[in-house]
């Protein structure tokens, strides 16, 4: 059992610093709602508020689709990592039990008949059957939940990619707001 519990612990700490990255990408989506209400500012001051509105619903539009996307990335992520973390948990608890057991009979064996304590050694061995392919299923459930996070990752780069890309056009689009407003204001010679 220890030798199938080390890997599993390993692979529980690459989860949990490739679930810190996880976070650390989807805080853009705070950073994309200061950079939309200061885009925003800048339209209504320039365009003495009369076009606020129409630059409310651009960004809005543009930063709702993104969030969703980013959303998207994580949800098997998240479905599967719950779903392993109460497969750990069930099994964790299961193996409490029998393991304590163990423990308290080979704990009391200086003090019992050397068959007694083969007997009680057994009984609460008997509990752990289990163990070595319970410790398996979550190795295997561990491993794919990396390889779930690994693609969740790699979505959260692209959709961050391209939010940048795309990000620069509707910066464009604002300022057309204003240049139109402007020239609407200015008076023809």
């Amino acid at each position: 059992m220890k030798l199938a519990i080390s890997p599993l612990g390993e692979d529980l700490e690459r989860i949990k610093s490739q679930q810190i990255e996880l976070i650390r990408k989807l805080k853009h989506h705070d950073e994309w709602k200061y950079w939309a209400a200061a885009e925003v500012q800048k339209v209504g001051d320039s365009t003495n508020g009369l076009r606020t509105s129409e630059a409310v619903s651009i960004t809005e539009d543009f930063n709702n689709r993104y969030a969703l996307q980013l959303r998207n990335c994580v949800g098997d992520f998240l479905w599967e990592q719950i779903r392993f973390n109460l497969d750990l948990s069930k099994i964790l608890k299961g193996l409490q039990s029998p393991t304590s057991q163990l423990i308290e009979a080979a704990e009391t064996c200086p003090n019992t008949k050397a068959k007694t304590c083969r007997k009680n050694v057994r009984n609460a061995i008997n509990g752990l059957q289990s163990a070595p392919q319970d410790i398996n299923n979550l190795l295997e459930g561990s491993d794919q939940l990396q390889e779930t996070q690994k693609q969740s990752n790699q979505c959260l780069d692209k959709t961050l990619k391209e939010y940048a890309e795309e990000r620069a056009e509707v910066e464009r689009q604002l300022q057309d707001i204003i240049d139109e407003y402007l020239e609407s204001k200015t008076p023809n010679n």
